[in-house]
C-alpha cells in the first residue's frame, strides 16, 4: 500500500508543526470546513456529492461517520503554496476507490485556527 503525507517545520527552532499547532479543531465552524473541502473532494473527483445524502454515501463503508462530525485526518496537515493540506489514508474516512480524500485551506481561512507560532510561518 501506499500513502501521502507531508511535513511542516519551523526552520528557526525546528519544532515540527503539527495538530498542537491549530485550535478550535472541534468548534462547529471547523467541522463546516472540512465537510465542504471533502465533499468538494469527492465531487472534483466525479462522486455524486451535491447533496448530503449522496455525499454520506461516499463515507459508506465507514464506521458511521457523521457528515457534520467527520475525524480529522490520522496524519498532521502541512504547508502547501495554497494553504494548509489535510489528507486522509485509503479507507480512513471512504473506499480504496476514493483514493486519498483531502482538501486545502487557504492560508487566510486557516488564521482563526491556526496558533501564533504556526501564524509566524505563513
Amino acid at each position: 500500500m501506499d500513502g501521502e503525507f507531508g511535513l511542516t517545520f519551523n526552520k528557526f527552532n525546528g519544532r515540527h508543526i503539527d495538530y498542537s499547532s491549530f485550535r478550535n479543531l472541534e468548534s462547529r465552524s471547523f467541522k463546516q470546513i472540512v465537510k465542504t473541502g471533502l465533499r468538494g473532494y469527492f465531487i472534483d473527483n466525479g462522486w455524486d456529492a451535491s447533496t448530503d445524502e449522496e455525499f454520506a454515501e461516499c463515507l459508506q463503508g465507514v464506521d458511521d461517520i457523521d457528515i457534520n462530525d467527520i475525524p480529522l485526518p490520522g496524519a498532521e496537515p502541512y504547508f502547501t503554496s495554497q494553504g494548509v493540506k489535510f489528507i486522509y489514508g485509503s479507507y480512513e474516512i471512504s473506499s480504496y476507490s476514493a483514493g486519498y480524500p483531502s482538501f486545502i485551506l487557504s492560508y487566510e481561512e486557516a488564521k482563526p485556527y491556526l496558533s501564533d507560532e504556526a501564524l509566524s510561518l505563513i
